[in-house]
């Protein structure tokens, strides 16, 4: 597959969690979503 290195810094009035922000990238590059797969904090 194709490797993607990427530095986000975003900031805002909302929170957003690890898995929404890729999901948010992943849905504007066209990735398939299906492969975010949330896991606690504490793993």
């Amino acid at each position: 597959g194709e490797d993607m290195q990427l530095l986000l810094n975003v900031g805002g009035p909302d929170r957003v969690s690890r898995v929404q922000m890729a999901e948010a990238v992943a849905a504007i590059k066209g990735y398939d979503m299906s492969l975010i797969k949330p896991v606690p904090a504490a793993s």
